[in-house]
């Protein structure tokens, strides 16, 4: 025991000789199942250290230590070849696969999500409408209102171009090819780089302490400290760790100025997209579909001329009627006085000094006091989104769900609507037709999601 102890601590394993101890029966083991807890609690699949462990009636720290690392190398492999599957299905070439390759599961999961109908019976090619909210979900989504112009423009451009090669009428929508979706996501990059170039280039000189035109490891991680995005957990540390790694192009372990513009371009989109799930973890949990968190996110920033993350009472009220939901100015401000008084969460500055700003979490529970309040968007919901039994589910409530898990998710992207079908009828002991309401007593998305979280 001693000597496995010391590999635990070589391995960073302090998390799990925590969580076995927390489990040890007495007699220094844990039985098959606590086992399958602890995997899903370092992020490996539960199932798969249940497939290892069959026949086994308890589990010592030297054989939970052993599964959990032939999991997690077994799961890399699968994420590996689940990459080179897309390549191989897409056909992209060898130099566009190895340039998107990091951010290739996630891109073609986001596409994956566009391109299967809701109740995943029917398969179409995602057009232009449904680009711009995946170009959005990836993580092109800035307060800046210029730079979200820039992108409406490329992609205006782009459309234009699509269909008059592929001869599709203006009034059409214009389908996109996951290629031609990453033919756009780099132009886009480029985009958005040569307008921050300015910027980013003040912030790498005032860095290149020494003047010799590249940035340190430890230059890199005062920039980062004072943009604020500095890592606070482990796992951020090492998707920091990759992103720089990936930025380095030529491995010189230092920084020039064309892999520092990659570096803070990956680094907006992964905290957009950090974000966005945050965001989307609120919405789903105040009862919204994720349809309607995307949409009232696109909104909020359409009326947020001034960039300022807030909106005040006018704003809000202008919106709902773009949203086709008119309420008059004095019921609006008595939903807003309601959720204040009922949300213990709302301490804002702004309410404290008489003000009636609202950034967008606040923005969210207004939405969630006046449908159910006001019976504003009550009809949306219904309409929107179908929890009646595990197969009406959509694709992105499932992995929502899923993740309550602690399954790692570029793992849950690789499965499909059949897997996560059947994972989530594992986890609730029913079937995929079981109507949810009648057997387990879920009636809406927050209600799921609230089975699904673990310790």
């Amino acid at each position: 025991v001693p000597r496995v102890r010391i590999r635990f601590g070589e391995m960073g394993g302090r998390d799990l000789l925590r969580l076995f101890s927390h489990y040890d029966q007495g007699d220094g083991t844990i039985s098959p199942r606590d086992c399958c807890k602890i995997g899903q609690s370092v992020g490996v699949d539960g199932d798969m250290v249940e497939w290892y462990l069959e026949g086994e009636s308890v589990v010592t720290l030297e054989m939970c230590h052993t599964v959990v690392s032939r999991c997690r190398e077994k799961l890399q492999f699968c994420l590996r070849q689940y990459e080179v599957g897309i390549k191989e299905k897409t056909g992209m070439s060898e130099d566009l696969f190895q340039h998107f390759r990091s951010d290739l599961i996630t891109l073609r999961s986001l596409y994956y999500e566009h391109e299967i109908g809701e109740g995943g019976d029917t398969t179409t090619t995602p057009t232009n409408v449904e680009v711009t909210f995946m170009l959005k979900d990836f993580g092109f989504f800035s307060k800046d209102l210029m730079e979200r112009r820039l992108v409406e423009s490329l992609l205006n451009e782009t459309c234009a171009r699509l269909r008059e090669e592929k001869k599709i009428s203006e009034m059409d929508d214009c389908p996109f090819t996951f290629l031609e979706f990453l033919d756009l996501i780099t132009e886009v990059r480029n985009v958005l780089q040569e307008f921050r170039q300015p910027e980013c280039q003040t912030l790498f000189n005032l860095y290149d302490k020494d003047h010799s035109g590249a940035l340190s490891i430890a230059e890199i991680s005062a920039l980062l400290s004072h943009l604020g995005v500095a890592p606070q957990t482990r796992a951020e540390q090492e998707e920091l760790a990759e992103l720089i790694m990936l930025a380095d192009d030529d491995s010189s372990g230092s920084i020039l100025f064309d892999e520092f513009e990659t570096l803070c371009q990956r680094i907006d989109e992964k905290l957009n997209r950090l974000r966005f799930d945050e965001e989307l973890d609120l919405g789903m949990n105040l009862g919204f579909t994720p349809p309607q968190v995307r949409d009232f996110r696109f909104l909020f920033a359409e009326l947020d001329d001034d960039n300022s993350g807030h909106l005040d009472l006018d704003e809000v009220h202008a919106g709902l009627k773009i949203l086709g939901k008119p309420i008059s100015q004095p019921n609006l401000t008595k939903m807003f006085q309601r959720m204040r008084d009922e949300s213990e969460e709302y301490t804002k500055v702004g309410v404290c000094s008489g003000a009636s700003e609202l950034d967008f979490s606040d923005f969210l529970k207004l939405m969630q006091t006046l449908r159910d309040h006001a019976g504003l968007f009550s009809e949306d919901a219904a309409a929107r989104q179908d929890i009646s039994t595990p197969k009406a589910l959509d694709t992105r409530t499932m992995r929502r769900a899923l993740m309550g898990l602690k399954l790692p998710k570029l793992y849950l992207a690789t499965l499909t609507r059949d897997d996560m079908i059947s994972r989530i009828c594992k986890h609730l002991r029913c079937r995929p037709g079981t109507l949810f309401y009648q057997s387990l007593k879920i009636d809406s998305v927050a209600a799921l999601l609230q089975r699904f979280r673990v310790d």
